[in-house]
């Protein structure tokens, strides 16, 4: 009467313990899984990516808005001469080109920073506008240097100014809004 039990029984018995092991494995996965999700991040917090934002606004601050103000006067010529020649087009190009290039450069430093977890979709929408800025103001030098520029060049350029400080304001970057202006004073008059 010693028989032994049945094979049947005997891989009953031993899918039961797999499936006990394989469920209590599955439950430890589960809850590492649980931990390292609430485990915190390396990323910086949003008030210190907010400080080194404003910081590089403050240390590009005066060469960007010189060159604004460079590029402003040089295409005030078109008041007084709306006919330049060659070599005044071509100069004026240049000095949006080199606006259009201390954007990019603008942005390239904001994208270096590693960003917060917080606001993520906020901050690419400050970086996004920084690159139409800089577009537009690629655009304008290219339709000035071929004397094909009119009134809808100067309003991309200023709509893409004026959604870069908005999107600076709601950041609440002090420093990068005292550099750019406010959302309002990218405001065109029709001509």
């Amino acid at each position: 009467m010693d028989a032994e039990p049945p094979e049947e029984t005997r891989g009953s018995r031993l899918r039961g313990h797999i499936g006990w092991w394989l469920g209590a494995v599955s439950a430890g996965v589960g809850i590492l899984a649980f931990f390292l999700t609430r485990c915190e991040s390396d990323a910086p917090s949003f008030s210190d990516w907010k400080v080194k934002v404003n910081a590089i606004c403050e240390q590009q601050a005066p060469q960007i808005t010189n060159k604004i103000f460079e590029a402003t006067a040089a295409t005030k010529v078109f008041n007084d001469n709306p006919n330049p020649g060659q070599p005044e087009l071509d100069a004026i190009a240049a000095k949006q080109r080199i606006v259009a290039a201390a954007f990019s450069h603008l942005v390239g430093s904001w994208r270096a920073l590693e960003q917060p977890d917080g606001r993520k979709g906020d901050i690419e929408k400050m970086y996004s506008a920084g690159q139409d800025v800089t577009s537009t103001t690629y655009s304008m030098a290219e339709a000035i240097e071929a004397n094909e520029h009119d009134f809808s060049h100067y309003q991309a350029q200023a709509d893409a100014g004026k959604q870069l400080a908005t999107e600076v304001r709601a950041l609440d970057l002090d420093q990068c809004e005292e550099m750019l202006g406010a959302p309002e004073d990218w405001e065109l008059d029709a001509p």
